[in-house]
């Protein structure tokens, strides 16, 4: 049987999952940035070639050595965008690119969990560095207005990393 503690830290846990989720929601199927359809200046310099042309994108020599090593994020949106038959319009790839935005902040929500329990920090610490960690303007706003970024696969990396 679950002690009463038990039962606190994870009421917390899934209030902080539900506040973040209604916000996410709302916030990454919403609005994307205005300029250059969604794409954003980078997204539209630099990523939308590799976006719609993949690895030829590469093969060609058409992208620098210091935007080679930021290719894998949008060869996957590439290649989910081949195999589901989706065509290349800037909404389906900025639909796309928030699909696979929320599943990676899914899995840095699982993560952060983990380290948590690793670390084991009570439920007012727990609760605290995740505020700092997900309620924030980057994940909650920027990732959803430009999804056609490295910045989210970074994130969750660097959870991972922790």
């Amino acid at each position: 049987m679950n002690s009463p503690k038990s039962f606190v830290k994870n009421l917390h846990r899934w209030i902080l999952i539900a506040i973040l989720a209604i916000i996410v929601v709302h916030n990454y199927y919403g609005e994307y940035c205005a300029h250059c359809e969604g794409y954003g200046w980078d997204g539209s310099v630099y990523y939308k070639d590799i976006l719609i042309n993949g690895l030829d994108q590469y093969t060609s020599g058409n992208i620098s050595q210091y935007h080679t090593h930021r290719m894998l994020p949008f060869l996957i949106i590439h290649y989910i965008m081949r195999v589901l038959s989706l065509s290349f319009l800037p909404n389906n790839v900025m639909l796309v690119s928030s699909i696979i935005n929320t599943c990676l902040l899914a899995i840095s929500v699982w993560l952060f969990f983990g380290i948590s329990l690793a670390k084991k920090w009570n439920w007012k610490t727990e609760t605290l560095i995740f505020a700092f960690c997900f309620y924030n303007y980057h994940v909650l706003k920027f990732m959803g207005y430009c999804p056609v970024m490295t910045d989210m696969p970074t994130y969750t990396l660097s959870i991972a990393l922790a």
